[in-house]
């Protein structure tokens, strides 16, 4: 994983590698995180601000403790936001043919329980992600009505109007992070599209870990409860 921190110094380099220039974030020997430069000037720019390093490597270095999917993506959705300055965040997790969505708290509850789960198809911004495996960038609510009109009502009660949907991985079904901005302000689509591809990488990476820290500890659950000896239920 590309991640983990111990307090020594943060070191920017740009190396060659399998696929392409990367830019690399080191502590000592220890990769905290990697990304391809497809444009420079977006991923080395944020990551040579200091504090939006420091917050990655916290984000980066907290999910590779957690021990189930729903915490890490808990997290995911509490601290990806502020990265890249938006109001909101989710992630959507692939559950048999749906998408299980975890929301942050500061969705509005009736909401947040309309869009508990999704299909996974191209009606929602989610689904469409997890099922293409590409970003899908809605910058205002008249962006929208192409392919999910029946959504502006809901995005405006929630008070956003611009989101991007990214996924996670690179195979479908891929689990989807979610972020939204009440304003979208002038942003620069192709900075915060950049900004997220390198942060979903890493978490990527986070999530497959935890995904087998899960089942290990579900496997041992199972071996334990057949032996008569069952610990306390682990959820996921």
């Amino acid at each position: 994983m590309p991640l983990l921190a111990n307090g020594a110094r943060l070191v920017h380099l740009l190396r060659d590698a399998a696929h392409g220039r990367e830019f690399t974030l080191m502590q000592g020997h220890r990769v905290v995180h990697a990304c391809r430069l497809d444009e420079p000037r977006y991923i080395a720019a944020a990551m040579r601000d200091p504090a939006f390093a420091v917050e990655c490597r916290s984000l980066f270095e907290s999910l590779e403790r957690l021990p189930t999917l729903t915490a890490a993506a808990l997290l995911i959705a509490d601290r990806v936001a502020p990265l890249v300055g938006a109001d909101y965040a989710n992630l959507a997790i692939v559950d048999d043919d749906q998408l299980r969505i975890i929301h942050r708290d500061s969705l509005n509850p009736s909401i947040a329980a309309k869009y508990e789960s999704v299909p996974i198809d191209r009606s929602t911004p989610l689904g469409m992600a997890s099922l293409t495996c590409e970003p899908v960038v809605l910058p205002s609510l008249p962006s929208y009505e192409a392919s999910f009109s029946h959504m502006i009502d809901d995005t405006r009660a929630a008070g956003l109007s611009a989101t991007v949907s990214f996924p996670l991985f690179d195979v479908a079904p891929s689990a989807v992070m979610g972020v939204a901005w009440a304003d979208w302000q002038d942003r620069d689509k192709n900075g915060v599209v950049y900004l997220l591809a390198n942060i979903a990488r890493s978490c990527s990476y986070a999530m497959r870990e935890t995904e087998t820290r899960q089942r290990a500890a579900n496997s041992e659950h199972l071996g334990s409860k057949r032996a008569g000896n069952a610990p306390d239920e682990i959820s996921a």
